[in-house]
């Protein structure tokens, strides 16, 4: 996510980013597409985190342990200022316990934050709005 970009594709400036799901969407540092999806346990598996990359799935928690929530929060904010200029930043939210039925009461709510480092006027396929109006100072 840190060398991603194109984070909201239905967003288009001069409106920011601001997107709330179980999932986030981003084009790659590769210029590929990518989905980073939380996916509820049932039927026997537990809950995870998984990547799809160039049609290939895979999972990025371990089978021991059952994610049971996840939300992904894309926003283009600092502070109290929302601008389609700023870099992308990614919230993840996502609640955690064992497997092990004996360890299940043990359960672990995290949170974090990553910025792309790609601000949004370096994109190979920034618009004009962009190009125009979030130049970097020199």
């Amino acid at each position: 996510m840190r060398t991603g970009y194109e984070f909201c594709p239905g967003s288009t400036p001069p409106n920011p980013c601001n997107e709330t799901g179980d999932s986030v969407s981003f084009t790659n540092y590769a210029g590929r597409p990518t989905t980073i999806e939380w996916r509820p346990g049932g039927g026997g598996t537990t809950g995870g985190i998984y990547r799809t990359n160039s049609s290939v799935t895979y999972r990025l928690t371990g089978e021991d342990v059952d994610i049971t929530a996840a939300r992904f929060a894309v926003t283009q904010t600092v502070g109290a200022t929302a601008s389609a200029c700023f870099p992308w930043r990614v919230t993840i939210a996502l609640t955690a316990r064992p497997r092990d039925p004996a360890l299940a009461d043990r359960t672990v709510v995290l949170q974090t934050t990553v910025t792309a480092r790609t601000l949004p006027v370096e994109v190979p396929t920034a618009g004009q709005w962009v190009l125009d109006n979030c130049q970097l100072d020199d």
